[in-house]
């Protein structure tokens, strides 16, 4: 029998109506009956059993548009660094866990920041293996960037990983090292995915993978999360989620759509036979739809701004230049053969100079391939963009998948300095260009870059505020980074980037994204209302989920 759901404030996500409905109706298959007035839904269901939400607000799922499952799991264990400030402030993080957790054989953290490694004379310094080896003699450190882009690592780190002076800089990364040649213990981009998250991956039982995909699950959930895009799918991920997959009765607690990691190593051979690996994969795994599916693939084409990595048209403040993980020669046959077999493809570009090159790539592969109207390719991140490759990415009809707690003012000082707070940064994070030339937008949280909380993201979204220190005074302190005067998202505008236009970037959303009939039932219930209270009130909504219901299942309830 259908149940109701009354006395709500339902904000649905549908085009046809901004208004709020008051009565939702769930039949018997998860799906959505009817959504509208209370009146209307009393008439047309007077036996169904019902729910009185007590005038609570309502919103669709959230599926977060960028998102790493396994490693989000994983770094709910370690401890978090985001908010030190200095290099006492990590030491005594670190002292701490390791007094906590004496018997592990390593130490992960997660989340510092470069413009946190400041001394006793309130100079940052460059991150060094030696602090690590003082503080925490002998123990193997492995601590992620905010961004993920860098892991700062211990000499007893390297030893373990087998790494010395003599390695070698893969293609797109680097081992830092000092004047002498010496490695100083950060290692960047490709470097890490090749060598530091490969050697952790192999260390991980069966049962931590299994706690890990868990905790991410349940973290999700209790956030109002129904669905992740995950962007970086590997073998022992992917694994990991069938496995999951299949002892829950063939279903997942969320719907995951992945994207394949493509490697820019090797020759056009081996990178093509990558993408022929993400096809078959996505055919293998047609069956488990809608919740685990290989969806498309991703090129990581450059690097961060926040440690001079992505790839820029002009200088850094120090006046270095990155090179691309990635050029147009290199790129241009792995999205004209993903496109052919119909895979989407999702290229993070986060430099200007970068978003032109995978601008130019799929433009190549539109034209190689031909017209096709159901392509729903992508770009992640896009800090740094002309205003002319706004427009081209409108034209090419290329979904805009912003981050926006990346904005985020704690985190945004170190990102104005690599530009040296020049013209440059008054472009930084252009949503209100996106928005008016009318790009796909799809909105996440690139977690665990960041707290993945779809809420405080959201503020973020709608007030450029922080969400990581919710009292941070406003304007911030550091001038320069009231310059940029770009508006906004309304909170309509961000609800439906992370809900409607998510589903829209993934194929779903002729089943998800929208409260509509036919549509799968799957929503959020909040103790917060930002429509009637304001978008503040989602600054500390970490836990104003109140339940959470997947295909018309309660799957969550905060006691």
């Amino acid at each position: 029998m259908p149940h109701t759901f009354v006395n709500g404030r339902i904000f649905t996500a549908d085009d046809t109506s901004d208004d709020l409905a008051q009565a939702l109706v769930v039949g018997d298959d998860g799906k959505v009956e009817f959504v509208g007035d209370a009146s209307t839904a009393s008439s047309r269901y007077p036996a169904a059993p019902s729910t009185d939400l007590g005038g609570r607000c309502v919103i669709p799922g959230v599926i977060d548009a960028h998102s790493h499952l396994g490693m989000l799991g994983g770094s709910l264990l370690k401890p978090d660094l985001i908010h030190a400030q200095t290099l006492a402030d990590i030491e005594r993080i670190l002292v701490d866990f390791r007094r906590r957790n004496p018997d592990a054989k390593r130490l992960l953290g997660r989340a510092w920041r470069f413009d946190s490694l400041v001394d006793e004379a309130g100079k940052i310094q460059p991150p060094s293996r030696h602090f690590l080896d003082r503080i925490l003699p002998g123990v193997p450190v492995y601590l992620d960037s905010m961004d993920l882009h860098s892991v700062w690592c211990s000499t007893a780190a390297f030893e373990e990983m087998g790494i010395d002076g003599s390695i070698q800089d893969p293609k797109g990364g680097r081992f830092e090292r000092d004047a002498a040649g010496s490695l100083t213990g950060l290692v960047l981009e490709n470097a890490v995915v090749d060598h530091v998250w490969s050697f952790l991956a192999a260390q991980l039982t069966q049962q931590e993978r299994h706690d890990a995909l868990e905790a991410a699950f349940s973290s999700y959930l209790a956030t109002g999360v129904t669905g992740a895009i995950d962007m970086a799918m590997s073998p022992p991920d992917l694994e990991a989620l069938e496995e999951s997959y299949h002892a829950s009765g063939d279903e997942l607690p969320i719907r995951v759509a992945a994207h394949w990691l493509i490697s820019p190593e090797g020759t056009e051979a081996d990178r093509l036979a990558r993408v022929h690996e993400a096809i078959r994969h996505r055919d293998r795994l047609a069956s488990c739809a809608p919740y685990l599916r290989v969806v498309g693939i991703k090129v990581i084409t450059d690097g961060v701004i926040d440690a001079c990595t992505a790839y820029i048209k002009d200088a850094y403040a120090d006046g270095s230049r990155a090179d691309p993980i990635w050029t147009f020669e290199e790129l241009g046959p792995v999205p004209v053969e993903a496109d052919k077999a119909g895979l989407q493809i999702a290229c993070h570009a986060i430099g200007d100079a970068a978003v032109s090159v995978a601008l130019d790539a799929l433009e190549h592969t539109f034209a190689v391939n031909g017209p096709r109207h159901d392509r729903r390719h992508r770009l992640e991140h896009m800090e740094l963009i002309s205003p002319e490759d706004v427009h081209r990415l409108a034209r090419l009809q290329i979904t805009a998948s912003l981050q926006p707690v990346h904005a985020d003012p704690v985190i945004a000082p170190n990102w104005h300095a690599q530009l040296n707070y020049d013209e440059r940064t008054k472009r930084a994070f252009v949503w209100d260009e996106f928005r008016n030339a009318g790009c796909r937008i799809a909105l996440g949280t690139d977690a665990p870059t960041a707290p993945h909380y779809s809420l405080p993201n959201m503020y973020v979204a709608t007030t450029r505020r922080s969400a990581l220190e919710p009292d941070m005074p406003w304007p911030p302190p550091i001038k320069q980074l009231a310059k940029y005067g770009h508006t906004v998202f309304s909170l309509r505008d961000a609800l439906i980037g992370a809900t409607r236009g998510a589903a829209h970037s993934c194929h779903s959303d002729a089943e998800v994204g929208v409260l509509a009939p036919g549509r799968s039932a799957d929503f959020a219930v909040l103790s917060i209302d930002p429509f009637k209270d304001g978008v503040d009130c989602l600054a500390k909504a970490q836990d104003a989920v109140v339940e959470t219901w997947v295909a018309g299942k309660k799957v969550f309830s905060r006691a």
